[in-house]
């Protein structure tokens, strides 16, 4: 069996730098003519053989006795090594002494003299405590086009992941961001990411220092440290000014705060998103999210969430919950006359690492050179771990969001060989963590906890912990009349403090293992939550909670982590309104997916001026400000970072009950009532989301859950359709002028034809399936469709440009927008003149009703529904702006869109029926999809975002 990915930075020293491989026939011990790779870092050697029955040998140079020539062979003399990795497992490294103490290595191509040149040098710069150089490898420069893309700034940076840092070089150009690892165990390529494809951009700190950028892309978190704070300036400069990539901005906060105490977002969401703005990353374990613990009831055999004795006093920080333990920490602060009473933090990266053994050992091991903790203070028991917290002096810690989220697969494991709890008697450590009573399960567990952290209880006093943590008791007075007092350095003002040199590795140290209090977001006290309204106007109960606020996904991983380490997609998740800011020019916010959390959480960060400045919210701002911020950026955009799929609910009409799913960009199309083998257990509604870089997500509207994504060409999906005759294929257009036709059930692309056009307008399948219209700059197409889903050929053309295409019920007739009204037309006939022409100015788009005369369509007057019989009009609402491609019609409601309202009409009049606002982010499109079990779900398509509202009938209206 090979062991191809089982040697990752992880298994280097903390602090070691991995400089070369060389392949290698390796004999030494029991091991005889093993092939393997030589990984030389900067402090030992590593055999890393093919075969993972072998273990990863580590020649330490602190160890080596002399290095020389036995013919073709290398000759290391080092007694003793130390193995790990045996049989692929991740687990504690051994000790080992070689018998003859000679290591006798056969290179496959490297020379010799060459090789003991190399690890002659290695070897000198770590005896005498000298950095070794590392040359930057040879920059790929193919895949840039300098006459349309000029690069703007080159720089070698930090790529950071948990607990390790990767050098590399990034390019920027006004287009994209080019980065090359300087890292070949995490791959070299030259890795592109257009500009588009950046969710969000957020200034970080490091050690206290305006040193880190973090982007937030479909599917990862890219975290950059810069060497200096004029560097990261530099890039931040170009980035905000020179691209439309959207930045975080103060405001939003203020913007979610009021959407958690109306209801409209969960506390988890809410929680999660105020972590981001605070500064907190996955990809830092010194500022990892921080929970808090909510349940105090471990012993129980039932958990009872209307009993007020199930909580923990969210208005006391965990040391303080406690009397006889808070009495001893307020004397010890007299007697030393030290300002803090907390010695310890509640948030470390040991403590994060104690919570996710189970998950990431690699990460405990990496801390403890190799070893895993003693057994007795490994994470082995919820109820101990709680008893602990609230008894123990030196423990205070609070919990991380994977206790609130996902199916609990950091409390249990296999064969991980963690120890003893005690050798008298003996006890090992669990495999699984010892669960309370009340959980059956991890992941009943996590259910259980999120139910609690969601319940009226928690809601009626989170408030309170948010202050201890976030607010105004975090620091300061009111910080020491809340007992919440903690050592200097784990607060940003210590940055101030004469003689502390932050370039010190003894510095660094201490603030990463100190742990980091999250920067101050709320300068006010925090408002409580309105109360949760109950039929009957009787106060609620306490366990009670708000509909569809416990959803849980996958759990949380690691952003960005390297090749063959445990597999992450991305940061952390956010839904609600925008907290973003774009440059004055841009006509959208545009925001992130959360989508993208069915994986990981990344997040906000809101603060962009400096500590002590105005931003006339209520909370401060840390970070430094952006340079050269242009006028009109002040655009909201909140996400929840939520690391859940499911996107929070949005305030609607009293009735309706909406589900956001955020997917991605452009237009939609969507079958109902269909079973797809290996993709649907059961028959769903399912719905096609066009979205940037050729991205074509397929959502469930059913279940509001993201299934996966096809992959149509690289550019920009600009419009989507679906036959209800061939519910298996969907045709997709885009920014190339291409038009796809994918079989999403079988995964294959089936064709691919250009269409003359710089970009796709509209495409349209008739109900047959068999005819496909496609519209753009350059003219109609109609397009015979196999039933294989590939494209005949062209067999109608018109040529004058068109905007949006329907065709009629019965297939008979096509209607496309065109410059001056509605064409209508009948593509039997070739290149025949329009059977109908209305003139109604520009129009956008258009749809037929069920009679067929009757067309409605989006146009220079307006909303309009037009008899093509008589030639006009029968109606024309002209008081609003609507928007191309955001009218929609289902079931007995026409649906339209201007701004960010949606509104609804009497199609047989236009009168108005209801109106509401789904987000804070201009609408761009809209779409309206009847489900096959009777539900109906309004699609809005905003900038990189979507939203699905799942509506609910109520008396037989919507």
């Amino acid at each position: 069996m090979a062991s191809e990915g089982r040697f990752t930075l992880y298994s280097l020293e903390d602090g070691e730098e991995h400089v070369a491989d060389v392949l290698a026939e390796y004999t030494a011990g029991d091991m005889k003519g093993v092939k393997a790779k030589l990984r030389l870092g900067t402090r030992a050697v590593y055999v890393d053989p093919e075969e993972v029955r072998h273990p990863v040998v580590k020649v330490p140079y602190g160890g080596i006795l002399g290095i020389g020539k036995n013919g073709d062979a290398v000759m290391i003399q080092c007694p003793k090594v130390t193995t790990m990795l045996k049989g692929g497992k991740v687990g504690p490294s051994e000790k080992l002494t070689i018998k003859g103490d000679a290591h006798q290595i056969k290179l496959a191509w490297e020379r010799p003299d060459r090789f003991i040149e190399k690890l002659t040098a290695l070897l000198t710069a770590f005896t005498e405590g000298v950095p070794y150089t590392l040359p930057d490898p040879a920059t790929d420069y193919s895949r840039i086009n300098f006459h349309t893309e000029p690069i703007l700034l080159e720089l070698t940076v930090m790529k950071m992941i948990p607990l390790r840092q990767i050098r590399a070089k990034i390019m920027l150009t006004h287009k994209a961001l080019y980065l090359q690892c300087c890292e070949s165990l995490t791959g070299a390529a030259l890795q592109r990411t257009p500009m588009e494809a950046v969710l969000q951009c957020a200034r970080r700190k490091r050690f206290y220092r305006d040193v880190a950028v973090e982007l937030l892309l479909e599917g990862e978190v890219l975290k950059l440290g810069f060497n200096t704070e004029t560097e990261c300036s530099q890039f931040w400069n170009i980035i905000t000014t020179k691209t439309n990539v959207p930045i975080l901005r103060a405001s939003a906060v203020e913007s979610m705060t009021r959407r958690w105490v109306n209801r409209t977002i969960s506390t988890y969401e809410y929680l999660m998103s105020i972590n981001w703005a605070a500064g907190r990353s996955l990809n830092d374990l010194s500022q990892y999210p921080v929970m808090p613990w909510v349940i105090a009831d471990y012993t129980s055999p039932h958990l009872d969430l209307d009993s007020a004795a199930t909580y923990r006093d969210l208005s006391r920080p965990v040391g303080a919950l406690d009397e006889a333990r808070l009495a001893a920490f307020r004397m010890r602060k007299r007697e030393s006359g030290e300002p803090y009473l907390y010695g310890t933090h509640y948030s470390t990266p040991c403590y994060v690492t104690y919570y996710l053994l189970r998950q990431h050992p690699e990460w405990m091991l990496l801390m403890h050179n190799g070893k895993y903790d003693k057994g007795a203070r490994l994470f082995h028991s919820l109820p101990q771990t709680w008893d602990n917290v609230t008894r123990l002096p030196n423990d205070v810690k609070e919990v991380l969001p994977e206790f609130y989220n996902g199916v609990g697969a950091f409390l249990t494991s296999s064969d991980l060989n963690l120890g003893w709890v005690s050798k008298d008697p003996p006890v090992k450590v669990p495999d699984s963590v010892t669960l309370p009573p009340w959980a059956s399960s991890p992941k009943d567990f996590v259910t259980k906890n999120r139910a609690a952290l969601e319940s009226e209880y928690v809601s009626e006093r989170i408030h309170q912990w948010l202050d201890l943590v976030f607010g105004v008791a975090s620091r300061g007075a009111a910080a020491e009349a809340r007992d919440n007092l903690f050592h200097p350095m784990t607060y940003e003002s210590y940055l101030s403090e004469d003689g502390v040199d932050f370039e010190s590795p003894a510095v660094q140290a201490q603030l990463t293992e100190f742990g980091q209090c999250p920067a101050q977001v709320f300068t006010r006290p925090h408002p409580k939550r309105a109360p949760l309204a109950t039929p009957d106007g009787s106060a609620p109960k306490l366990g009670a909670r708000t509909e569809a606020h416990c959803e849980l996904t996958a759990d949380l991983q690691p952003p960005q982590a390297p090749s063959g380490l445990a597999a992450s997609r991305s940061g952390m998740a956010m839904s609600g309104e925008d907290l973003c800011a774009r440059r004055s020019d841009s006509s959208a916010s545009p925001s992130f997916n959360p989508g993208m959390l069915n994986s990981s959480f990344g997040g906000l960060q809101a603060s962009f001026g400096r500590q002590g400045t105005s931003t006339g919210c209520d909370f401060a701002t840390t970070a430094l400000p952006p340079p050269s911020i242009e006028a009109g950026l002040d655009v909201e955009c909140m996400h929840s970072a939520a690391a859940c799929a499911a996107a929070a609910a949005v305030a609607a009409p009293e009735g309706w009950l909406l589900r956001d799913i955020e997917a991605a960009h452009a237009a939609a199309a969507s079958t109902p009532n269909l079973e797809i083998p290996d993709l649907t257990a059961d028959q769903v509604d399912l719905v096609f989301v066009g979205g940037h870089a050729g991205q074509l997500p397929i959502v469930d509207a059913t279940h509001g859950t993201r299934l996966r994504a096809l992959q149509v060409g690289t550019e920009t999906v600009t419009c989507v359709a679906v036959a209800e005759s061939q519910p298996r294929v969907v045709v997709a257009g885009a920014a190339d002028g291409a038009v796809y036709c994918y079989d999403f059930a079988a995964g294959r692309l089936e064709d691919r034809v250009e269409t003359g056009a710089p970009a796709v307008a509209a495409v349209a399948l008739d109900p047959s399936g068999g005819r496909l219209a496609s519209t753009g700059p350059s003219g109609v197409r109609v397009w015979s469709v196999r039933d294989d889903a590939s494209l005949h050929g062209v067999v109608q053309e018109w040529g004058e440009p068109a905007g949006g295409a329907c065709w009629e019920p019965a297939g008979a007739w096509l209607a496309y927008g065109c410059e001056d009204g509605v064409r209508v037309v009948d593509p039997r006939v070739a290149r025949g003149a329009p059977k109908y022409t209305v003139e109604v100015g520009f129009t956008k788009s258009c749809m037929f009703m069920d009679d067929a005369p009757t067309l409605l369509c989006v146009a220079a007057s307006g909303l309009c529904a037009l008899d093509l019989r008589a030639g006009a009009a029968l109606w024309c609402n002209s008081r609003e702006e609507y928007l191309p491609h955001a009218v929609a019609r289902a079931p007995s409601t026409l649906w339209a869109a201007t701004g960010h309202t949606i509104h609804g009409y009497d199609p047989s009049n236009g009168a108005p029926v209801t109106s509401y606002i789904p987000t804070r982010t201009p609408i761009q499109g809209l779409t309206a999809l009847q489900g096959g079990r009777g539900s109906l779900v309004l699609v809005t398509h905003h900038n990189k975002r979507t939203y699905l509202q799942q509506l609910r009938a109520q008396g037989g209206a919507y």
